[in-house]
């Protein structure tokens, strides 16, 4: 990912670090014999979201998810009215 030249912030965003340890790793610093992977295997780039950002994007699921359940059983109870009526 540094080689294609995502950002820093981005890098760390993916795999849950902070840019330091980004630019340790970029910089030789840490874990230099430690191979790039292939393009092919990288993720797409960023912008990531973050994990707050994560947590908010699934309670408004699930908050949808609760809402459309809601409307299927009240469609369900309006259609047995509409039995009843005949």
């Amino acid at each position: 990912m540094g080689a294609r030249y995502d950002r820093h912030h981005d890098i760390a965003a993916w795999f849950g670090v902070n840019q330091g340890r980004v630019a340790d790793i970029l910089s030789g610093k840490k874990f230099q014999w430690v191979a790039a992977a292939p393009i092919e295997q990288l993720p797409p780039r960023g912008p990531y979201s973050s994990g707050r950002a994560a947590h908010h994007s699934l309670k408004a699921l699930e908050d949808a998810k609760a809402a459309l359940e809601l409307a299927i059983e009240n469609i369900d109870l309006a259609l047995e009215e509409v039995k009843k009526l005949g």
